[in-house]
């Protein structure tokens, strides 16, 4: 073969049509199962995001209730502390309470 035959050598020919359809099949069928795959994991993500609001609001739920329960019951003990603080001056202020602390102190018992 001469040197002139080989670079005049025709080009090669492209692709047959059938190969071109396989290769492009297989390039859209992984696109497709790429976009599909995408869907799936979005799905996913979305119910886990539902889940996850739910339980967060379930917990500021019942926070929010605890939350009232304890300031329900420090207006309780705060009511009870005042009533037995005015009990406590009103019993010191009675002329009985002065009269048992005045008799007490003779015998040196006073509180």
């Amino acid at each position: 073969m001469d040197s002139k035959e080989i670079t005049e050598r025709a080009p090669r020919p492209a692709r047959t049509s059938p190969d071109l359809r396989e290769d492009d099949s297989l390039v859209d069928a992984r696109r497709q199962g790429e976009l599909e795959a995408e869907v799936l994991h979005l799905r996913l993500r979305l119910k886990e995001s539902l889940a996850r609001e739910l339980r967060l609001v379930e917990r500021t739920t019942k926070a929010e209730e605890a939350l009232e329960n304890a300031l329900a019951t420090e207006q309780e003990l705060r009511q009870q502390v005042e009533r037995y603080s005015s009990f406590h001056r009103a019993l010191e202020k009675s002329r009985a309470w002065q009269l048992i602390q005045a008799v007490r102190r003779l015998f040196g018992r006073a509180w």
